[in-house]
Protein backbone atom coordinates (compact mmCIF):
# COMPACT_ATOMS: atom_id res chain seq x y z
CA UNK A 1 0.00 0.00 0.00
CA UNK A 2 1.45 3.26 -1.25
CA UNK A 3 0.38 6.35 0.32
CA UNK A 4 1.12 10.19 -0.05
CA UNK A 5 1.60 12.69 2.09
CA UNK A 6 2.27 16.16 2.65
CA UNK A 7 5.60 17.25 4.57
CA UNK A 8 3.52 19.98 6.51
CA UNK A 9 0.88 22.49 6.48
CA UNK A 10 3.15 25.69 5.66
CA UNK A 11 6.04 24.41 4.22
CA UNK A 12 7.58 26.54 1.87
CA UNK A 13 7.90 23.85 -0.56
CA UNK A 14 5.01 23.34 -3.70
CA UNK A 15 6.21 19.58 -4.54
CA UNK A 16 3.94 16.31 -3.39
CA UNK A 17 5.39 15.47 -0.47
CA UNK A 18 6.99 12.58 0.87
CA UNK A 19 5.89 8.59 -0.39
CA UNK A 20 5.33 6.48 2.77
CA UNK A 21 5.60 2.48 1.96
CA UNK A 22 3.30 0.35 3.99
CA UNK A 23 3.60 -3.45 3.67
CA UNK A 24 0.43 -4.60 4.23
CA UNK A 25 0.50 -7.45 7.67
CA UNK A 26 -3.02 -8.54 7.12
CA UNK A 27 -1.92 -10.33 3.76
CA UNK A 28 0.37 -12.50 5.85
CA UNK A 29 -2.11 -13.17 9.21
CA UNK A 30 -5.21 -13.41 7.38
CA UNK A 31 -6.87 -16.98 6.62
CA UNK A 32 -7.45 -15.82 3.06
CA UNK A 33 -3.85 -15.31 2.84
CA UNK A 34 -2.60 -18.15 4.10
CA UNK A 35 -5.37 -20.43 1.96
CA UNK A 36 -4.04 -18.51 -1.36
CA UNK A 37 -0.84 -19.38 -0.18
CA UNK A 38 -1.44 -22.65 0.77
CA UNK A 39 -2.88 -23.24 -2.89
CA UNK A 40 0.01 -21.99 -4.66
CA UNK A 41 2.58 -23.96 -3.16
CA UNK A 42 0.02 -27.45 -3.85
CA UNK A 43 -0.87 -25.99 -7.41
CA UNK A 44 2.98 -25.84 -7.79
CA UNK A 45 3.39 -29.39 -6.46
CA UNK A 46 0.87 -30.77 -8.56
CA UNK A 47 2.73 -29.00 -11.28
CA UNK A 48 6.51 -30.33 -10.61
CA UNK A 49 4.95 -33.95 -10.01
CA UNK A 50 3.35 -33.84 -13.30
CA UNK A 51 6.47 -32.31 -15.28
CA UNK A 52 8.88 -34.87 -13.30
CA UNK A 53 6.96 -37.67 -14.78
CA UNK A 54 6.62 -36.51 -18.32
CA UNK A 55 9.89 -36.14 -18.51
CA UNK A 56 11.00 -39.86 -18.73
CA UNK A 57 8.66 -42.58 -18.84
CA UNK A 58 8.99 -45.52 -17.80
CA UNK A 59 10.32 -48.42 -19.93
CA UNK A 60 9.14 -51.87 -20.08
CA UNK A 61 11.58 -54.63 -19.62
CA UNK A 62 12.18 -57.14 -22.46
CA UNK A 63 10.50 -60.63 -21.81
CA UNK A 64 13.08 -63.26 -20.46
CA UNK A 65 12.61 -66.46 -22.86
CA UNK A 66 10.99 -69.76 -21.54
CA UNK A 67 13.61 -72.80 -21.67
CA UNK A 68 12.93 -75.35 -24.28
CA UNK A 69 12.40 -77.96 -20.82
CA UNK A 70 9.31 -77.29 -18.94
CA UNK A 71 9.12 -79.07 -15.50
CA UNK A 72 6.37 -80.33 -14.81
CA UNK A 73 5.00 -80.98 -11.19
CA UNK A 74 2.67 -83.70 -10.16
CA UNK A 75 -0.24 -82.12 -7.50
CA UNK A 76 -1.88 -84.42 -5.57
CA UNK A 77 -5.44 -83.49 -5.24
CA UNK A 78 -7.35 -84.16 -2.07
CA UNK A 79 -10.88 -83.38 -0.68
CA UNK A 80 -11.45 -81.08 2.53
CA UNK A 81 -13.21 -82.16 5.07
CA UNK A 82 -16.84 -80.91 5.43
CA UNK A 83 -17.46 -77.68 7.75
CA UNK A 84 -19.03 -78.13 10.82
CA UNK A 85 -20.06 -75.43 13.31
CA UNK A 86 -18.17 -74.63 16.23
CA UNK A 87 -20.46 -75.96 19.57
CA UNK A 88 -22.52 -73.71 21.60
CA UNK A 89 -19.62 -73.49 24.35
CA UNK A 90 -17.15 -72.46 21.82
CA UNK A 91 -19.29 -69.57 20.69
CA UNK A 92 -19.91 -68.25 24.10
CA UNK A 93 -16.48 -68.05 25.00
CA UNK A 94 -15.49 -66.32 21.39
CA UNK A 95 -18.40 -63.56 22.31
CA UNK A 96 -17.01 -63.37 26.07
CA UNK A 97 -13.67 -63.01 24.91
CA UNK A 98 -14.27 -60.64 22.61
CA UNK A 99 -16.54 -58.62 24.65
CA UNK A 100 -13.46 -58.76 27.48
CA UNK A 101 -11.39 -57.50 24.69
CA UNK A 102 -13.20 -54.82 23.79
CA UNK A 103 -13.87 -53.55 27.17
CA UNK A 104 -10.33 -53.35 27.73
CA UNK A 105 -9.56 -51.61 24.61
CA UNK A 106 -11.91 -48.84 25.78
CA UNK A 107 -10.45 -48.44 29.24
CA UNK A 108 -6.92 -48.09 27.90
CA UNK A 109 -8.32 -45.66 25.38
CA UNK A 110 -10.15 -43.74 28.07
CA UNK A 111 -6.92 -43.77 30.38
CA UNK A 112 -4.97 -42.32 27.42
CA UNK A 113 -7.31 -39.64 26.59
CA UNK A 114 -8.42 -38.53 30.02
CA UNK A 115 -4.35 -37.91 30.49
CA UNK A 116 -3.95 -35.98 27.39
CA UNK A 117 -7.15 -33.93 28.32
CA UNK A 118 -5.58 -33.55 31.82
CA UNK A 119 -2.16 -32.44 30.65
CA UNK A 120 -3.35 -30.18 28.62
CA UNK A 121 -5.82 -28.57 31.18
CA UNK A 122 -2.75 -28.48 33.28
CA UNK A 123 -0.33 -26.57 30.66
CA UNK A 124 -3.16 -24.18 29.71
CA UNK A 125 -4.12 -23.25 33.70
CA UNK A 126 -0.53 -22.56 34.02
CA UNK A 127 -0.04 -20.26 30.81
CA UNK A 128 -2.89 -18.00 32.67
CA UNK A 129 -1.25 -17.83 35.86
CA UNK A 130 2.03 -16.39 34.39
Amino acid sequence: MVSRCRTGIGSASSGPGKVVVAVSVTLALSVTGLTIKAGIVAGSAIVALLLSGWRKPARAEPRSQRSERSSMVMVDHYDTPEYRRPGLVRRVLALVASGGIAVLIGVIAAIVVSFGVALAIIRLTNLLQQ
